[in-house]
């Protein structure tokens, strides 16, 4: 696993699920309804929400909207997104190390994070971003290794006894 992996990591790898989560915004007078209309019609967790100079006014989550709305009873029609958004937004850039990233996940409490260079919002990474990543990494050092071992096996077949199971595990006899 690359140790000193970043964000641009994420973006520059080619995984199964999907690089660098799409930035999307929201005005923050938008009706909560339309923030919960929007994550959903694009399977994101959460909006960057912009203020009347179109700058990064806060960020608004399903957290949010079930915690500060639903589990409140208030009604999601009549409410504005600046009403229930976090104002301190933790984001990071593309030259962010992923330990980093998690870290600060993990302190903030929260899933996603803006990753923004010159000021200008690039992308979202998410929690999920992270670990599939790593499953990514993890997955590709196996194969490198099975390969090793396969390699020592047909050359060397005498220095440790071992077979492989049905499943293809190493069994040391």
């Amino acid at each position: 696993m690359k140790q000193t992996a970043t964000v641009a990591s994420i973006r520059d790898t080619d995984l199964s699920t999907r690089r660098l989560e799409p930035i999307l915004t929201i005005d923050q007078y938008e009706t909560v309804a339309a923030a919960a209309r929007m994550m959903a019609d694009y399977d994101v967790g959460c909006l960057v929400v912009l203020g009347n100079d179109r700058q990064v006014a806060g960020i608004v989550s399903e957290r949010d909207v079930i915690s500060k709305v639903l589990a409140c009873r208030a009604d999601p029609n009549q409410l504005a997104v600046y009403r229930i958004m976090s104002r301190n937004v933790v984001s990071c850039q593309l030259h962010t190390r992923l330990e980093q990233v998690r870290r600060m996940m993990s302190a903030h409490n929260v899933r996603h994070m803006p990753v923004i260079e010159d000021g200008a919002p690039l992308g979202m990474v998410s929690i999920r971003d992270l670990l599939a990543y790593e499953l990514q990494q993890w997955q590709s050092l196996a194969k490198e290794q099975s390969e090793i071992l396969g390699d020592i096996e047909r050359r060397h077949p005498e220095v440790v006894p071992w077979h492989r199971d049905n499943r293809g595990r190493v069994v040391i006899e």
